[in-house]
């Protein structure tokens, strides 16, 4: 059995990149700019040892927490995504079985089979909770602490006179 006393999540490490995307249009006297926020997350974490033979890591995560107001464990409890960093695909839907691809601006990782491996996912948007486990042939390992993003977004009108 995995063990993940191993794999923690070092929340000070834990970055949100905002992307700000400029729609803009015309209106009236004005050109107005709207901007629209998407966000990913980088998660840093410590790697299993080398004898539990890991192949990969999987995220877990979705908009409601697995712990309950009082800090139990809800029973029957599942997160809304799954992505395997090992095989860069991001699954929904029961059983994670509705599954995609990512390409490589959409997940970015480096030094997974290292001590030190680190994820970027991008289009995570909104309130998320996070929880990681560890696999290897036989087994897959408990969710490690869970974590939370919470970004705050501001979209801004910006009025633009034309001359």
């Amino acid at each position: 059995m995995l063990h993940f006393n191993y794999l923690k999540f070092q929340e000070h490490k834990i970055l949100f990149a905002l992307v700000i995307i400029i729609i803009a249009y015309t209106f009236g006297d004005f050109s107005v700019a709207q901007a629209k926020a998407s966000s990913g997350a980088t998660f840093r974490w410590v790697a299993n040892p080398a004898h539990e033979n890991i192949i990969g890591y999987k995220l877990y995560y979705g908009k409601k927490s697995r712990y309950d107001s009082a800090g139990n464990e809800k029973t029957n409890f599942k997160y809304d995504v799954c992505v395997n960093f090992y095989e860069r695909k991001r699954c929904t839907g029961k059983n994670f079985s509705n599954c995609e691809k990512l390409s490589s601006k959409e997940l970015k990782c480096k030094g997974l089979s290292s001590n030190d491996p680190q994820c970027t996912l991008t289009n995570v948007n909104g309130g998320k909770y996070f929880s990681l486990t560890a696999y290897n042939a036989d087994d897959e390992s408990s969710f490690t602490r869970e974590v939370t993003q919470t970004p705050v977004v501001t979209a801004a009108f910006i009025p633009l006179l034309l001359k």
